[in-house]
C-alpha cells in the first residue's frame, strides 16, 4: 500500500467519524485537517503557532481547548514539548 493511499483511507476513516461524532465541531475539523497536512508533508512535530496559523485559530485559549478535546476524544496523540523552541508530537489513533 503506498503512502497516497494510507493518507486517504486515514481521511476516509476521520470523516466516517466525524459524520458519526456530534461533539466535533468547524475548529476541530479545521486543526486536525491541519494536523494532518502537516503530516502528510513529513512533519511528524508540530509548533503551537504553526497550528494555529493554518487551522485559522487567533485565541490561544481557544486552541487549546480544540486539542485537547481531539485528544480526549481518540482523534489523536499529543505529545508536548513544553519548550519554546522544541516542537510537539502528534500522531494518529
Amino acid at each position: 500500500m503506498g503512502p497516497v493511499t494510507v493518507f486517504l483511507l486515514q481521511l476516509e476513516a476521520y470523516y466516517k467519524r466525524v459524520g458519526a461524532d456530534s461533539r466535533i465541531g468547524p475548529v476541530h475539523i479545521s486543526l486536525y485537517l491541519t494536523i494532518i497536512q502537516l503530516w502528510w508533508q513529513g512533519h511528524f512535530t508540530v509548533s503551537q503557532c504553526q497550528l494555529m496559523k493554518m487551522a485559522k485559530i487567533r485565541i490561544k485559549a481557544t486552541y487549546h481547548k480544540y486539542l485537547k478535546d481531539l485528544v480526549c476524544l481518540g482523534y489523536i496523540h499529543y505529545k508536548a514539548s513544553y519548550h519554546p523552541f522544541y516542537k510537539s508530537e502528534v500522531a494518529f489513533h
